[in-house]
């Protein structure tokens, strides 16, 4: 793929990712598509393959996008508990970082993808199932380190964490008050103390 045509899909993706997220995948036409591209569907056709093609391409931007801020901030974290709470701090404005795409790229899609859309369903799990694996090493980080119980079942810890945190999220989202996602944070963080060896 030469230059101008990485560019072009690259603006592609740009423009369709918050419509898609808002939308969802049926919502969203080819008409939406074209319009908010300013591009012909020829153009759009000539760089993915598909609707769905674009849809996964625009989910996988938006969370690279979202999640490259989590990494950034456990760059200068220097023990387990340090990324937990990296993790939490990312959280507490989430709601409003995510608000311009639409909301939770991972959390609309997972509840508006599955039995529509089998790749992007399975994309949406792929990314949750790494996500709470993240989790799941940090925390194991600790227990060899032995700054976390050692009887603490990570992967079950993980799936709690995250768990809570999209509930809160899904809450305030929907709600439009931040409330509920800050009392997850306060009860995470909770747990995050609990685990301290």
């Amino acid at each position: 793929m030469g230059k101008k045509a990485e560019e072009t899909t690259r603006f592609i993706i740009k423009k369709v990712a918050p419509l898609f997220n808002k939308k969802g995948y049926h919502g969203t036409s080819m008409h939406d598509i074209v319009s908010v591209t300013g591009l012909t569907k020829g153009a759009i056709y000539g760089n993915f393959k598909n609707k769905e093609e674009l849809a996964i391409a625009a989910f996988n931007a938006s969370v690279r996008k979202i999640l490259s801020s989590i990494g950034e901030a456990m760059l200068d974290c220097n023990s387990a508990h340090e990324k937990l709470y990296a993790i939490t701090d990312f959280y507490k404005e989430y709601v409003i970082k995510t608000n311009e795409y639409g909301g939770c790229v991972i959390l609309n899609k997972g509840l508006n993808t599955d039995f529509q859309q089998e790749a992007l369903s399975k994309r949406v799990k792929d990314i949750v199932s790494k996500l709470t694996a993240n989790i799941a090493n940090i925390i194991e980080e600790g227990k060899n380190d032995g700054s976390i119980k050692a009887d603490v079942d990570a992967l079950l810890m993980a799936g709690r964490i995250y768990g809570m945190l999209n509930g809160g999220v899904y809450m305030s989202g929907l709600l439009q008050d931040q409330k509920y996602l800050d009392d997850i944070i306060v009860q995470v963080n909770k747990i995050i103390i609990e685990m301290k060896n």
